[in-house]
């Protein structure tokens, strides 16, 4: 659910949380691994990549991460000279953290990190035609690059825990999708070009207290200036097309400040109350660069109050049951839109809201057989949702597309004997209705909320064997099901995607610090429909769909040191 409170309110669908590993001057250490993808009727993969922990003093370590690979593709496209394989990507990036204590109770890190993806051509398929393949009159890749760093304080004044972080992320996109529908000459070649700037500056201090047997609470505070650029420009690739569209650029700023807080009483010693809230303010800007002039459209405010509340209860040691309510939200935009001359024009898309309730139970029990599960009760009221669209000609655009309600149940269950057999299983159920202006005033049309699966299932067994002298083997089963989700291309049509399933093999064998390890992927060579979205310009015109990677063996290495 949102995590408004502490994480703000961008984070309205929830969030992950990476903790990479921390650099440790107690003494060096590596990893590393190397490994080959083969498909078959397809393009190879391989994947390499190294880890070094290394100790400056006894108070500071360096920590390097550097890693890349191929992922081979297996798409043709029949449009352009029966081209084979087309969809190949290629990765690579790395990160680096230099941590020291610069006091008895202090601890600086200093960290960065970057990655390049390039994907060779777009990883749709045509469903109406044999195999994987599609037809196109231009290629259609996509380019990723992120860079980002923080500088992270952490210490304590008295009993008090401060915890103070600045962060700025540089991420671009760049994105080329087969236009040439627009043009009306049957052989004419246009390729639509978009990109995205993306520059996010965060800082964050926060002071905790308390303990466990009593009150524990939490206050900070947090500022964030979000920076997004778009720039779209149709291009001619042949010399008998129309004249393209206009280009397009586009910017839009985005200025926070909050103060946030939460506290937990425990009312018995099994039973406790947290209260928290986000209060924060925002300002907007949107420029634009075209036309006859340059539209300065600024927003402020208003001031916005995300509340949460949660109880928790222990029936028993080892489990939890507990209830949780709160807000979240994210902020509004602009896009560029065109009119039916195709001139391009800024339009606004409104905040979209959330209120969250959940109810969950949680534990684990030890002995010959451990067992760890879960279940959560969850409904979410949704208003204003924010969804991308496509335009009539096949521009893509964000838009408000009504108010939902999502409501479900997740649950999941694992088992681990002492005999080495390990059983996970979990699922979700999820009841996700929207309601729209149908077009033309037309009343109100009930639907699915895009994107959203009705059911998803993974379940995984495996067992490991010991055999002495320290060698280890083991082998593993996972199957995973995607229920039956829709992507809305406008207010009327809608692609179908999901209702799939695939299964997954592993086995391996260790012996101290190095590792042998053999993938079997796909095994059932599922085509599936992972997302049912490709290139927008023809997206009504196509049975568009992006397939699961056929049957692939996989074999790394991997050594620890």
């Amino acid at each position: 659910g949102p995590q408004g409170s502490l994480y703000g309110a961008g984070t309205l669908a929830g969030l992950l949380r990476v903790n990479p590993r921390a650099a440790d001057p107690s003494g060096f250490a590596s990893e590393g691994w190397v490994g080959g993808a083969i498909t078959p009727g397809a393009e190879a993969g391989w994947d390499l990549g190294g880890v070094l922990n290394l100790p400056v003093s006894d108070q500071a370590a360096l920590r390097v991460v550097a890693y890349g690979g191929r992922e081979g593709g297996y798409i043709d496209d029949t449009g352009r000279r029966d081209l084979s394989n087309i969809n190949r990507a290629e990765f690579y990036g790395g990160r680096a953290a230099f941590a020291a204590d610069v006091g008895p109770d202090w601890e600086v890190t200093l960290s960065a990190f970057g990655q390049h993806i390039d994907l060779q051509d777009g990883q749709y398929i045509d469903g109406r035609l044999a195999g994987l393949s599609r037809r196109a009159r231009v290629a259609q890749p996509f380019a990723a690059r992120i860079y980002g760093g923080a500088l992270t304080a952490r210490g304590y004044l008295g009993e008090l825990e401060v915890v103070s972080a600045t962060g700025i992320v540089d991420n671009r996109l760049a994105t080329t999708f087969d236009s040439s529908v627009l043009t009306e000459r049957p052989k004419a070649r246009q390729a639509f070009d978009e990109t995205r700037e993306i520059r996010l500056l965060t800082h964050e201090t926060r002071v905790s207290g308390g303990d466990l047997a009593g009150f524990g609470w939490l206050f900070g505070f947090g500022a964030l200036r979000n920076r997004d650029e778009v720039s779209q420009l149709v291009v001619n690739v042949s010399g008998n097309a129309d004249d393209p569209p206009p280009f397009a650029q586009q910017k839009f700023t985005l200025d926070e400040l909050a103060v946030f807080g939460e506290g937990t009483y425990p009312i018995t010693r099994d039973l406790s109350v947290t209260a928290g809230a986000r209060v924060l303010y925002t300002w907007s800007t949107g420029e634009r660069s075209f036309g006859t002039n340059t539209v300065v459209e600024p927003r402020n405010g208003p001031t916005r109050l995300l509340p949460a509340l949660a109880v928790s209860w222990k029936p028993l040691p080892p489990m939890i049951a507990y209830f949780r309510a709160q807000q979240g939200f994210r902020t509004g935009g602009v896009t560029i839109e065109r009119d039916p001359a195709g001139n391009p024009d800024t339009a606004r898309f409104d905040p979209d809201k959330i209120r969250s309730f959940e109810l969950g139970i949680r534990g684990a029990t030890r002995g010959s057989l451990r067992v760890n599960y879960s279940a959560v009760l969850h409904r979410s009221d949704w208003d204003d949702i924010q969804a991308d669209v496509i335009d009539r000609d096949g521009f893509p655009i964000t838009r408000n597309i009504g108010d939902g309600v999502v409501a479900g149940v997740d649950a999941s269950l694992g088992l681990e004997a002492q005999s080495g057999w390990r059983f996970d299983l979990a699922g979700a159920y999820n009841d996700a209705d929207v309601d729209r202006l149908a077009p033309g005033g037309a009343g109100i049309i009930n639907t699915t909320i895009p994107n959203v699966p009705e059911f998803a299932v993974n379940a995984r067994v495996a067992r490991e064997w010991e055999l002495g002298k320290g060698d280890t083997v083991g082998a593993a089963l996972t199957a995973r099901y995607t229920g039956r989700s829709f992507l809305d291309l406008d207010q009327q049509v809608r692609a179908q995607q999901g209702e799939f399933g695939s299964l997954d093999a592993a086995a391996w064998w260790g012996k101290g610090d190095l590792e042998v390890r053999i993938e079997a992927l796909n095994l059932t060579d599922t085509a599936g429909n992972r997302f049912a979205f490709g290139n927008p310009f023809t997206a009504r015109m196509e049975d568009q769909q992006t397939p699961l990677r056929p049957f692939t063996l996989k074999a790394q290495i991997s050594f620890k040191r």
